[in-house]
């Protein structure tokens, strides 16, 4: 019997994601959910937890739970990075060097 992880895939196994649908669910939050969800990368801010139960609900199936699932996982993933990156807002200024 193959060992299953935590997620129901056996252990080893690499998840396959759909970019193209993937990228269609988040266009489509961010068309129904202007102030909270962001094509552009650099716009994402962090997301309140648990936020998929509350989109599963006002959607009401237009989008399926495993599509929510992929697509907030790669957007809350792409928020947390776009956050870690440097702004020219934040980047120190070099002009004591001179």
């Amino acid at each position: 019997m193959p060992k299953l992880g935590s997620s129901g895939l056996q252990t080893g196994e690499r998840v396959t994601f759909d970019f193209a649908e993937i990228a269609a669910v988040i266009a489509l939050l961010a068309e129904w959910f202007p102030k909270t969800f962001f094509v552009y990368e650099r716009r994402r801010k962090p997301l309140k937890l648990r936020i998929d139960m509350d989109l599963q609900t006002v959607l009401d199936g237009a989008i399926t739970p495993s599509e929510l699932h992929r697509a907030l996982r790669v957007y809350c993933r792409v928020a947390r990075r776009a956050l870690s990156l440097p702004t020219k807002k934040t980047t120190p200024s070099r002009s004591w060097l001179r």
